[in-house]
């Protein structure tokens, strides 16, 4: 048994809180573990220059979020609440149709643009001593994703692949992304996939989210590429690059990205506040924003790909974006797409 299977059983046997990831494009697994750091739940409006650990934000800005602390190891933790309101039920297929066809109309009747209806599918809980093979599992199908495990002090796992980065800052110099849209590779390279025109503008709605939300905070040396295809695992996406150098405070600036159209929609504010009133369950972490962040060094990743581990269930997160003209049936069948890779892992564990 490796040191690193060692912690990872003894964490997960006893509910220690923990934390486990492998960053973009690199080998090494980093572990965070109970002794050596101070769960806490904050807000974005906590967020700074001066923390130092470890960020896991839920979708919902207004609902706390939880940071382990490297800093202030070994301070007593207090007692964690997490007040998500609407149960985890099961979407079924049915009711999702019905949902994205009432948003379809919402849309053209409004001044909604776009809207990311997400469900969840659920399996058996995953045992302790198998999570960390699916944990090993993703860290080897998604060499260019930001993989991590991690358990929280009320004893729900947490995992996830996500190829999309919120935002990056390193001496000053920031980097964001717009993805979106969504095809099977199929053995395919870059400059083989086409793009309908549904899916270059749902791309579109996100990259002009960004760039609007960072010239009404000041920034004005904004370096924008041409959207190209990004592979993530076995799917495609189209995404454009922000290079940017940082004006405002961490807080400031991720409370301005985050949730963004790929996640949320278009109107961010119309959009959210659909979401919250017509999907019948809380996403909770799904489509909030993880990783590391070290005075002022950060890396934060929008929690994609993920999934969440129970006593009784595992429950996978998936989600896309609904337009105008959209098309309900190919929209449950993007969804099961996205699903593929996870459910593909998990069942070759258990």
């Amino acid at each position: 048994m490796t040191k690193l299977t060692h912690l990872f059983l003894d964490h997960l046997s006893t509910n220690k809180a923990f934390v486990a990831y492998r960053m973009p494009n690199q080998t090494g697994v980093t572990f965070l573990q109970s002794h050596s750091i101070s769960p806490e739940q904050i807000t974005i409006n906590d967020i700074s220059s001066e923390m130092q650990g470890f960020l896991m934000m839920p979708f919902d800005a207004q609902i706390k979020g939880c940071f382990f602390n490297t800093k202030s190891a070994r301070r007593k933790t207090a007692l964690f609440e997490y007040n998500w309101g609407r149960s985890n039920q099961l979407i079924q297929q049915k009711d999702y149709l019905k949902l994205i066809a009432k948003t379809v109309a919402s849309i053209k009747f409004s001044d909604l643009e776009k809207v990311v209806l997400s469900r969840n599918i659920q399996l058996p809980s995953i045992a302790n001593e198998k999570i960390e093979l699916v944990f090993s599992l993703l860290v080897a199908k998604y060499p260019n994703a930001f993989v991590y495990l991690l358990q929280l002090p009320n004893g729900d796992k947490w995992m996830g692949a996500t190829p999309e980065t919120l935002l990056t800052v390193k001496e000053g110099s920031a980097y964001t992304m717009a993805l979106a849209g969504t095809q099977l590779i199929n053995k395919r390279v870059a400059m083989d996939i086409e793009w309908e025109q549904k899916e270059m503008d749902e791309q579109a709605f996100v990259a002009s989210f960004i760039k609007d939300k960072l010239v009404k905070l000041g920034y004005d040396d904004i370096k924008a590429s041409v959207p190209y295809t990004l592979f993530a695992g076995h799917l495609a996406h189209i995404c454009t690059d922000f290079n940017f150098t940082t004006k405002s405070s961490l807080a400031e600036l991720i409370a301005a990205l985050h949730p963004t159209p790929a996640v949320c929609g278009s109107p961010s504010n119309l959009a959210f506040d659909y979401i919250q009133k017509n999907e019948s369950y809380n996403r909770e972490f799904y489509t909030g924003f993880i990783g590391p962040i070290n005075k002022g060094t950060l890396s934060l990743f929008v929690n994609l790909r993920s999934l969440k581990i129970d006593e009784k269930r595992t429950y996978i997160y998936i989600g896309g974006g609904i337009t105008s003209d959209s098309i309900p049936e190919l929209e449950w069948l993007e969804t099961e797409r996205k699903s593929e890779t996870l459910i593909s892992v998990i069942n070759a564990i258990i």
